[in-house]
């Protein structure tokens, strides 16, 4: 889940690409390659839409991944990492930190 949050006073214009909000969810293994990515293929229109943030206002994004890759195998286990990215107007979209999460055999 990506979280934007205003914790600011003041209401925040954010200037966020996409008829829907386009983000991405990055998923890499222990090498840090890319293993999959929500928007792998996709072409992303060149719309922007404001989007105004009360002060405390939250903004959720979620996706669910099926653990597997961008070609559709069943990723090993091992050691991932997630990173929420947002699309905006701007030269570098906003991100997160990558998260670890391990995924153990069953």
């Amino acid at each position: 889940m990506i979280r934007l949050e205003n914790v600011g006073e003041t209401n925040l214009e954010l200037y966020l690409r996409g008829r829907t909000i386009a983000y991405d969810i990055v998923i890499r293994n222990e090498a840090e390659a890319v293993v999959w990515n929500r928007l792998h293929g996709e072409i992303i229109p060149g719309i922007i839409q404001v989007k105004v943030l009360d002060s405390g206002e939250t903004l959720e994004l979620s996706h669910e991944w099926h653990q597997r890759t961008n070609r559709g195998e069943t990723v090993v286990p091992g050691l991932y990492s997630a990173q929420g990215i947002v699309l905006t107007d701007g030269p570098e979209p906003l991100a997160s930190a990558p998260t670890q999460f391990l995924i153990v055999p069953e």
